[in-house]
This record gives C-alpha cells, sequence and structure tokens, in this order.
C-alpha cells in the first residue's frame, strides 16, 4: 500500500507543471492568415520578432517595430506555428489558420484516399479471382 501511494504522488508530481500563463494577449485568440490581430505585449518593448515554423529548417522571421509601445497590429502572412517573441521575454507559440480549406490539401485528401482503398480492392480481386471450388464432403467420404 505504501508503495503504491508514493508511486501516485511521484506520478503527480511528474505530471504537474504548474500554471501557464500567456507572456502575450492575442486579440481576437483565432488567428488567420490576412487577418490583422492586435498583440499586447507584458511588458514594452522595441521590436516584436515573429518565426513563421520555428525549429525547422524552412523557418522565416518577420520584426515588427513597436517604438516601446505595448500593443502592436501583426497581420500574419503564413499559415502554421508561428513563435512570438522580443528580444527580453520569452518566446510564445500560436497557431495561424487558414481562412478556408487549401483545395490542393483536399485534392491530395481524396489522392490518398483513392490510392489507398483502390489498392485494397486491387488486391482483393486478385487474391480471390481463382480460388478453388469448395469440395462437398458427402462426394468424397474417404478423406
Amino acid at each position: 500500500m505504501p508503495a503504491r501511494l508514493l508511486f501516485f504522488c511521484l506520478v503527480l508530481l511528474i505530471g504537474y507543471t504548474g500554471d501557464a500563463t500567456a507572456q502575450y494577449t492575442l486579440t481576437p485568440e483565432d488567428i488567420y492568415v490576412g487577418t490583422p490581430v492586435t498583440i499586447t505585449l507584458a511588458e514594452p518593448a522595441d521590436t516584436l520578432t515573429v518565426t513563421y515554423r520555428p525549429n525547422s529548417s524552412i523557418a522565416t522571421q518577420e520584426f515588427l517595430l513597436t517604438n516601446g509601445q505595448q500593443t502592436v497590429e501583426w497581420i500574419p502572412q503564413q499559415a502554421g506555428v508561428a513563435a512570438i517573441s522580443t528580444p527580453s521575454g520569452g518566446a510564445q507559440n500560436v497557431s495561424v489558420r487558414f481562412q478556408s480549406s487549401p483545395v490542393s490539401g483536399i485534392f491530395v485528401l481524396f489522392l490518398a484516399g483513392f490510392i489507398l482503398f483502390g489498392g485494397v480492392i486491387f488486391a482483393f480481386i486478385k487474391l480471390f479471382k481463382n480460388s478453388p471450388e469448395k469440395l462437398d464432403p458427402e462426394i468424397r467420404p474417404d478423406t
């Protein structure tokens, strides 16, 4: 019993991360490509850095001048994960969404489904095409 209680307490301590508070407040909270977003900083800063696709080989940065103010307007240019940071503070990841579903994504989805289910149908046809006839046990009672 004490070992289970100790294990349970250990799991709780490992899983506890504390209260997560946002360093930057975004208005509106749902961010879309081409829609202006107002970012409120925790403390005034000179620049705000927006990194599209952080920690990847194709990451791009956009620098926004805040002129020492706590609010800045940002218009996202690319969909995906973007990291907002200031030189004095940490970074906060936000998700930038498309206004509508991209046509190329829907096309790729249907193409993948066609290849997947088409391959399954083709495999079943090849598998059962020349299947042997079922034998009637009454015809061959000796086996």
